[in-house]
């Protein structure tokens, strides 16, 4: 009689192991949260103005540069005119003249 009630306990056991194998864990959807990406013109400009602000240039102006490349492909004429603006930009050593010159190219988006 007790070897039956364990076989039956482990019987149970088992099916009900097998059962949450089978069916997992928790049948959630999964849903995907967009990501806001924004504008080129959007990026350019807050790069810019943290070049405005600081008077200086550092690695921060590659990602101007990459995003004035995206503008580009938007906007061919305005993007080739400021991936010439950031060439001089980025080859500027005077704070005051990094300033006015990142002023310039923010009056242009």
């Amino acid at each position: 009689m007790m070897s039956s009630i364990r076989y039956r306990f482990a019987l149970c056991a088992a099916l009900c192991c097998t059962v949450g194998i089978v069916t997992g864990c928790g049948g959630k959807k999964v849903t995907e949260v967009p990501v806001n990406q924004s504008s080129a013109v959007e990026e350019v400009r807050k790069g810019l103005e943290g070049v405005m602000e600081t008077g200086a240039i550092d690695s921060s102006i590659e990602d101007v540069r990459n995003n004035i490349g995206r503008l580009r492909q938007e906007d061919e004429a305005k993007g080739a005119e400021l991936m010439k603006d950031i060439d001089e930009l980025s080859a500027m050593k005077d704070s005051a003249k990094i300033k006015a010159r990142a002023k310039e190219m923010l009056e242009k988006l």
